[in-house]
């Protein structure tokens, strides 16, 4: 008996309408879910689109021996973001789409290495010195100084992992995992990930193997030297912990820090709570008085680990922006 391989009609034509009727013509019928089934919205969505059928033969609508027009690239492009939003098989899309799974998984191939060619040099750098700037400027404006992105760790779960490696990568969960580590800035741009130690492993651990500080071990980052001269004996070792009351009966946990050089306290830990209730800025300076005592002491509300910590110490700014009692320490 003869093999033969069976044709299905699957009216691409009609997937095609159906999805620009769904999606992408005026007064669409999910316009409003458009984001939440794609991931990103729609302009964004068209700007992938064309920069694909631009660049790329896979994604240009071409016609077939018999004159018959093939899948758009709205089908397509669909096709791979749906793959890859919900995680599903590549014939899931079939019935919607009317692509077969070969079709779907070629859709996929070709969109993941059409990014990286298009985007790659962009969106999958290391950050430059004005991108630095940038991200320093932005943590400084969200009062977190010195930050240039947050870094977090979550687990994938691996579905196909062989039996052998459970193990090593299931967890509490018993689920096995593969833990991705990515730094992302507050506008979403992720500049460094770390994909592939086993799910067993915590966000310290995959610290420990990850490639994020191996400019600075291996000596390629720039090196950072403070301006001016710097003691490391001018703060005392021992930090006082006390709390500040102001005249209004509020009061802050800190922990103060003597500079003998100086002759001014510092706040080394509480400081931003304090800055924040009190509308002030790191580097500002404050005048407490000493329960029982009378005198008037200088209080520099400053974090030690700033990068620009050096130049403000040195500054010493002198606005006064009002006085604290020292209510009692610990």
């Amino acid at each position: 008996m003869q093999n033969t391989r069976g044709y299905i009609e699957r009216d691409r034509e009609g997937g095609h309408t159906r999805l620009v009727n769904d999606y992408f013509r005026e007064n669409a019928t999910y316009s409003a879910q458009f984001r939440r089934r794609f991931r990103m919205n729609k302009s964004l969505f068209m700007r992938i689109v064309l920069a694909l059928q631009e660049n790329f033969v896979f994604f240009q609508q071409r016609p077939d021996a018999t004159g018959r027009l093939g899948h758009s690239p709205l089908q397509k492009y669909t096709a791979a973001t749906r793959l890859l939003a919900y995680g599903t098989g590549a014939d899931t899309v079939d019935e919607y789409l009317r692509l077969a799974e070969t079709s779907a998984l070629l859709c996929l191939h070709n969109f993941t290495d059409g990014i990286i060619q298009l985007f790659g040099d962009k969106y999958l750098r290391r950050p430059t010195p004005d991108d630095l700037q940038r991200l320093l400027d932005i943590g400084e404006k969200q009062r977190f100084p010195g930050m240039i992105g947050s870094i977090d760790c979550m687990h994938w779960e691996w579905k196909n992992c062989p039996t052998a490696w459970k193990g090593q990568y299931a967890r509490g969960s018993g689920k096995p995992t593969i833990v991705l580590e990515a730094v992302a800035s507050q506008d979403l741009w992720i500049w460094h990930t770390f994909f592939g130690p086993p799910g067993t492993l915590n966000d310290i651990n995959v610290l420990d193997r990850s490639p994020l500080f191996d400019d600075i071990l291996e000596g390629r980052a720039p090196r950072y030297l403070p301006v001016g001269a710097t003691s490391s004996t001018a703060l005392h070792k021992q930090c006082k912990e006390t709390i500040l009351v102001n005249k209004e009966g509020n009061s802050w946990n800190v922990s103060l820090r003597f500079s003998e050089s100086a002759g001014k306290y510092y706040i080394t830990r509480g400081w931003r709570k304090f800055c924040l209730d009190n509308r002030c800025e790191i580097g500002d300076l404050f005048a407490f008085n000493v329960v029982g005592d009378g005198k008037t002491t200088p209080l520099m509300c400053v974090c030690p680990e700033r990068k620009e910590c050096s130049e403000i110490l040195s500054k010493y700014l002198s606005r006064t922006s009002g006085e604290f009692s020292l209510g009692g320490h610990s």
